[in-house]
């Protein structure tokens, strides 16, 4: 369980400094690049630190499903995050846990008792609610094109939780240095080319920031398969939807000074009910 604590811990972090450093008039392109290939580098250090004695073509195409879902939903949610705000992005996103959610029960055997049923589906709930247009933190209207792309995010970001939990089921966890080094190098490989094509070099601040999110971003990737190694997929999925969504919302009102409305702090309590069902 430590592990899934400690990857809801960081995937919220990640999000809030995404947005931090957008409210700041950074290069959010160009932070986005540096983290993947920060993220890349630091894939890299621990992969040759304690290097697998396996290696299956299983966990490479996991891995770079992942990679390129990845790369994809990050560009896309530097996009929508001045429509939606850091706590409805994160929404959109974790709601794409219903994708391995249901993978795991229609593919892997997974089965959740009436409790933790009940549990998913106040997540569920809440991850809805939060994603109406009338709760949005921003305050602004949303224009169609963000609701296709928004769609599109949570397609890509639910084809990355569904290698994640297939390398859970179909993959050797000795290799898990592998699968995430696959991951993130070709995500790092992509964020080089954009660097290069758009021939606008990042600022040292850029730099600081890209380093610390890939800093983050790689320990969150490992902190997760770490977790679905010891617990269900719809635990942990649900799990760290609910979770991030919770501490998402509290760091933009508190560090973002997002406003939060009194059907956020609702759905707060929703999220946290979620969270105790599942651990019973």
């Amino acid at each position: 369980m430590i592990y899934l604590i400690l990857h809801i811990v960081l995937s919220s972090c990640f999000l809030v400094i995404v947005r931090w450093a957008q409210n700041r008039k950074h290069n959010i392109v160009n932070v986005g690049a540096v983290n993947y290939i920060t993220c890349g580098i630091i894939a890299l250090f621990l992969f040759l630190f304690k290097p697998p004695s396996t290696y299956s073509e299983i966990t490479f195409i996991l891995g770079a499903i992942n990679g390129i879902c990845y790369i994809n939903v990050f560009f896309i949610t530097i996009f929508i995050l001045p429509w939606k705000g850091a706590a409805l992005t994160s929404a959109v996103a974790r709601l794409a846990m219903i994708l391995p959610l249901f993978a795991g029960i229609v593919f892997w055997g997974e089965r959740p008792t009436a409790i933790q049923f009940f549990g998913i589906a106040l997540a569920l709930l809440s991850l809805v609610l939060i994603g109406q247009r009338e709760v949005g933190i921003s305050g602004k209207k949303v224009p169609p094109i963000i609701a296709i792309i928004m769609t599109i995010a949570f397609l890509i970001e639910g084809s990355a939780l569904i290698a994640q939990e297939a390398f859970k089921y179909l993959g050797n966890p000795n290799e898990l240095s592998v699968y995430v080094l696959t991951a993130f190098i070709i995500a790092a490989t992509i964020s080089f080319i954009i660097l290069v094509l758009r021939r606008q070099r990042p600022t040292t601040p850029e730099i600081l920031i890209g380093s610390a999110l890939g800093t983050v971003n790689n320990i969150q990737l490992i902190f997760l398969l770490k977790s679905l190694e010891y617990l269900p997929g719809f635990i942990v999925f649900t799990g760290a939807s609910a979770g991030s969504l919770l501490i998402t919302a509290c760091l933009a009102g508190i560090f973002l000074k997002e406003r939060l409305i009194s059907v956020t702090y609702t759905i707060i309590v929703v999220s946290i009910i979620s969270l105790i069902l599942l651990n019973l």
